[in-house]
């Protein structure tokens, strides 16, 4: 016994040492015991909660004046009215790209594309970075259709992920599985999607099929941050912030409710002696006991014996600091700035706007290039390309697109455009990027400017904006000798 006892006592210096070096994040100490923790993969974590984070994202969405903002500030910033896309060829005058311009003005620029034929190439974008944000993910998939239904017979449909069914999982025979949903070959790549034929939640006079069919992942493209490796279904983004943002709700309903009762101020009047004399608005001895509601302006004479006591609760914190504190935290969790959230610039000078504008485009443009153009708009494109090789021979495959965000609103143009110039001058950067950051396709811009050029030429007009004849301080420069 002694020598276990002088070997536990040992073990336990040996551990409380090796405790003292290490992190003290992972402490057991008193103050981190309630800490519990778990090691748990990405969709273990995520499994049995996915449904209602989803459920309490939309009620958020659908009540919470600040949580509709963040979807639409995050929409609008990515997408804005579209994401243009210009298409190119190897021979710019070649048929194939002139019949696919063609075809791409009339399928993307109307809602050809779209399945339930409400949307345009934009407006699909818009609608799936809204499901992304709001629901974690997002599934778009083609439909083929009859060449004579449309100028291109393919289309697509963009659906929530709650017809993705979560339960379906099993071991498959040939080595590969199914895990909430979606199925994967043995080496562990997405294979196919089972989904519901109809939204499970949905309305419908027809019964309902709670039966998922398998469809193939080349028909569906599959929407999500990848936050953690192996992450198979995507988390809605208002996860980290959703007890914030209900708190700050109730925390405002609370706020008003209670000066909604402060404002019902109540006289009591207590004579014992002249009673009698008292105005008529006191009670006779056939009055009803004293109300339990109070309004505004309300007097009520008590009548010997009777008392009344008010609770007085502490007063709450400045309204105003908290939930701008809140809001601040709110913004960051969703990645964007606490003044595009709230609208609220009473607080910010030309430099603190200028950078929670640059912090939170870093985030839109890492949305918009890692996930929205390469996993939807691309695919989709590939989609196109497809359906119109299919309906025109002249077609071919060397037909690629180039991708135009919208514009980026400056926070001050009379600083922010000189300083653009001077980095095309300076060689940082090319004009047609320039152009391109302000949402215009270069090649268009400069056939315009051309095309400007020569029709004031041809009617002989100088104008102090034309920097052939006016130099940046107005003053008229003339053409070089032998030039007309």
């Amino acid at each position: 016994m002694g020598a276990q006892r002088a070997r536990a006592r040992v073990l336990h210096g040996y551990y409380s040492q090796m405790e003292k070096r290490s992190y003290e994040g992972a402490s057991t100490r008193r103050r981190m015991e309630n800490w519990n923790t778990a090691g748990t993969s990405a969709d273990a974590a995520l499994k049995g909660s996915l449904d209602r984070l989803r459920a309490r994202s939309h009620d958020l969405v659908r009540n919470d004046p600040h949580a509709n903002s963040a979807v639409e500030r995050i929409e609008s910033e990515m997408i804005g009215v579209g994401i243009m896309g210009k298409l190119t060829h190897p021979k710019k005058d070649s048929q194939s790209i002139l019949s696919a311009k063609a075809l791409w003005q009339e399928w993307a620029e109307t809602t050809a594309c779209d399945a339930d034929g409400l949307n345009t190439f934009g407006g699909l974008q818009g609608l799936i970075t809204r499901t992304i944000v709001e629901s974690g993910e997002c599934l778009v998939r083609k439909r083929r259709i009859r060449v004579s239904d449309g100028p291109i017979p393919v289309q697509y449909q963009v659906l929530e992920p709650d017809y993705i069914d979560t339960l379906k999982e099993e071991t498959l025979k040939d080595g590969g599985f199914i895990l909430q949903g979606v199925e994967f070959d043995k080496q562990g790549r997405r294979v196919a999607y089972w989904l519901f034929p109809e939204h499970p939640g949905g309305l419908s006079i027809l019964p309902k099929s709670f039966t998922s069919q398998r469809v193939p992942a080349s028909e569906v493209h599959h929407l999500h941050r990848v936050l953690r490796p192996g992450q198979v279904r995507g988390v809605p983004w208002f996860a980290p912030i959703l007890v914030k943002l209900k708190d700050h709700a109730d925390f405002s309903d609370a706020t008003l409710l209670r000066q909604k009762i402060a404002n019902c101020f109540t006289a009591f009047v207590r004579d014992l002696e002249n009673i009698s004399t008292l105005p008529s608005a006191s009670r006779d001895s056939t009055a009803s006991p004293l109300g339990e509601t109070m309004t505004p302006g309300q007097i009520e004479v008590l009548r010997p014996g009777e008392d009344i006591t008010l609770a007085n609760p502490p007063g709450p914190v400045t309204f105003s600091d908290f939930s701008r504190a809140q809001l601040q935290a709110i913004a960051t969790g969703m990645g964007i700035s606490y003044e595009t959230l709230t609208g609220d610039y009473s607080q910010v000078n030309f430099s603190s706007a200028r950078m929670g504008r640059i912090r939170e485009y870093v985030n839109i443009e890492k949305w918009r290039w890692n996930l929205v153009i390469p996993r939807a708009i691309h695919p989709m494109f590939l989609g196109f390309l497809e359906g119109a090789q299919l309906i025109r021979d002249d077609v071919d495959e060397l037909v690629g697109a180039r991708w135009t965000p919208p514009k980026r609103e400056l926070t001050d143009p009379t600083r922010e455009v000189p300083a653009m110039l001077q980095s095309v001058r300076a060689g940082f950067q090319s004009l047609p990027d320039a152009i391109r950051e302000h949402g215009f396709e270069p090649d268009e811009v400069f056939a315009e400017i051309a095309e400007a050029n020569e029709q004031l030429d041809q009617l002989s007009l100088k104008l102090d904006s034309d920097p052939r004849n006016m130099s940046r301080a107005g003053v008229y420069q003339p053409p070089p000798q032998g030039d007309e």
